[in-house]
């Protein structure tokens, strides 16, 4: 969908918007972010009242493509690309290896060190959205 000659991308806040496009289509009419791809993913804020769910602003030089669940299908497309269907266990897949991808990187690197107790807990918040998202996933779709 994206291809990193392309442009910049936060690949964890792209993780996390493609883990909820799991369960969730990503269109004009629902999104579950404003950009699929980021370009930079600057901070993450707590939504409402669930402990668990961030938001994360960004600026709007990023990559967006639609996905929409149509039984066991989803159609992938931008606006100027053709509508691709895949099985939504093949997305999954795909989806699962990206994330499984990144969290890898951030195990490999040096512990994240927020600068106080806020940025901590929304650090906190994010990892456990994604976690929930990953493990919940596999239970929502089809093997």
């Amino acid at each position: 969908m994206v291809r990193p000659e392309e442009g910049d991308w936060t690949v964890s806040a792209a993780g996390l918007f493609l883990l909820r496009s799991l369960t969730s289509n990503h269109s004009r009419d629902s999104r579950v972010c404003a950009q699929l791809f980021p370009c930079c993913g600057m901070d993450y804020y707590l939504a409402g009242t669930t402990p668990e769910t961030v938001v994360i602003p960004h600026c709007p030089s990023g990559a967006d493509c639609w996905i929409e669940h149509h039984g066991d299908r989803v159609h992938l497309h931008t606006d100027t690309s053709p509508v691709e269907v895949v099985s939504i266990t093949r997305w999954r897949d795909a989806v699962f290896a990206f994330c499984d991808e990144v969290r890898a990187f951030y195990e490999r690197s040096k512990p994240k060190m927020p600068f106080d107790r806020q940025s901590a807990l929304e650090f906190g918040a994010f990892v456990a959205e994604w976690d929930r998202l990953r493990r919940g996933s596999v239970a929502v779709l089809p093997p």
